[in-house]
């Protein structure tokens, strides 16, 4: 099982934040969430989690990815992303 959490800040514009966890290249789960101050459906930070499950019998490299839409503000991902592996 790998879990991941992200939090995202953007004190611009609202933004769609995507996050997700990758092995070797391939999504294995993905969230989103909308972070801003100027829109009434986002909030100014939002956590991002999730879980996904992946078995290997070789090493594999795990990555988190978040990226944005549009061109509104730019988000910030704070310090302290995690991805842990049970």
């Amino acid at each position: 099982m790998i879990s991941y959490s992200a939090t995202a800040t953007n004190s611009d514009l609202g933004e769609i934040v995507r996050c997700g966890v990758r092995a070797n290249g391939t999504f294995l789960s993905i969230h989103t969430a909308t972070v801003g101050r100027n829109d009434v459906n986002a909030a100014f930070t939002s956590t991002i989690s999730g879980v996904a499950y992946y078995t290997s019998s070789s090493p594999y490299q795990l990555d988190l990815v978040c990226t944005h839409d549009g061109s509104g503000g730019v988000p910030i991902i704070d310090a302290g992303a995690e991805v842990a592996v049970y």
